[in-house]
């Protein structure tokens, strides 16, 4: 079960993974008019100070730019400023995209905090949390890379904007998956190398905002396929022949004890203290390819992070999800 686990593991270290930093020093402000008449030279300088803002600057050459984008939205509650906070997308190319929060003051942008660094931002929307007075920035993530298989992935992942902690995550969840890996990686004692596997998830997403705690309803899609006797190269699409599929109904909501986005609630047995239920493992794809753990993500009062299994679990408020199950054969 150990060799199996790894695929699962790898891929919840990238769920478990998010960015917050400080705020830094700022010398050259962000104007007004550099983001409502944004051209190819304002890129560049809007680019110059958010990497500035951020501390980047020995990072990333300029010259590598590829594209500015400027989403506007609530995030540090100030109801009195009357203007909307910006956040700012700088991308250099498909692994490498910087996204930093401003907010208006006078002719100029006021540095708020740095976001972090991401694959390929799709896009970046504000899901309001009225308790709060503003809004989690969501950001849709794709990520193009190896994590125990070859794999690409999209993400939501949400930040929430704290005066005393800068940015925290709130929310990471795939909405897409596609890994494809050969079974002799998860068992090594297999004297033919030739089987290959893929996984394929493809998740519909909508939020509800109505009321006091925003929700997010999923349908992912699923699918599990095989290509045999197809050698140690990775084999093209075409020699992939399903074998199973499923739907997963997921219900995602914010919970104002937690200051998150969860799934359920627990009490961890070994400590009789309550946990926040994050991720149901099971309902990824990696389930229909036989790498069934029973296994929960949670997240304790101290905000550590950790894989359990269902059974140091004592619910006190359990998932709302269903799975339809139309084929399954792993």
């Amino acid at each position: 079960m150990k060799r199996k686990r790894w695929v699962i593991v790898a891929v919840v270290c990238v769920l478990i993974g998010g960015y917050t930093a400080g705020i830094y020093g700022q010398t050259d402000k962000l104007t007004k008019k550099q983001i409502t008449g944004m051209n190819e030279k304002n890129q560049e300088d809007i680019a110059k100070s958010v990497l500035k803002d951020t501390g980047r600057m020995d990072t990333y050459d300029l010259n590598d730019l590829n594209k500015v984008t400027v989403y506007y939205g609530n995030v540090n509650g100030d109801k009195e400023q009357g203007e909307k906070d910006v956040v700012v997308s700088v991308n250099f190319g498909p692994k490498d995209t910087v996204v930093a929060a401003y907010t208006p003051s006078g002719e100029v942008y006021e540095y708020v905090g740095d976001i972090g660094k991401f694959y390929q931002v799709d896009n970046i929307q504000f899901v309001p949390v009225d308790s709060l007075g503003k809004d989690v920035v969501i950001v849709q993530e794709t990520a193009n890379q190896m994590v125990g298989a070859f794999e690409n992935s999209t993400l939501l992942r949400g930040f929430l904007y704290n005066r005393d902690s800068d940015f925290s995550s709130v929310l990471n969840t795939t909405i897409a998956i596609e890994a494809t890996w050969n079974e002799i990686w998860n068992n090594p004692e297999l004297e033919d190398p030739n089987n290959w596997v893929k996984v394929r998830e493809a998740a519909d997403a909508k939020w509800n905002t109505q009321g006091d705690a925003p929700k997010l309803n999923l349908t992912r899609y699923q699918k599990y396929l095989v290509a045999g006797d197809t050698g140690k190269q990775l084999p093209s699409d075409a020699k992939f022949v399903q074998q199973s599929d499923r739907v997963v109904i997921e219900e995602i909501y914010w919970s104002q004890q937690w200051n998150r986005f969860i799934i359920g609630e627990a009490i961890e047995k070994k400590t009789g203290k309550p946990i926040a239920v994050l991720q149901d493992i099971d309902n990824g794809p990696y389930a229909l390819a036989g790498l069934i753990e029973n296994t929960y993500l949670v997240q304790r009062e101290d905000g550590s992070q950790e894989l359990l299994p269902e059974d140091e679990l004592e619910w006190t408020k359990k998932p709302t999800e269903t799975v339809q199950m139309t084929n399954f054969n792993p």
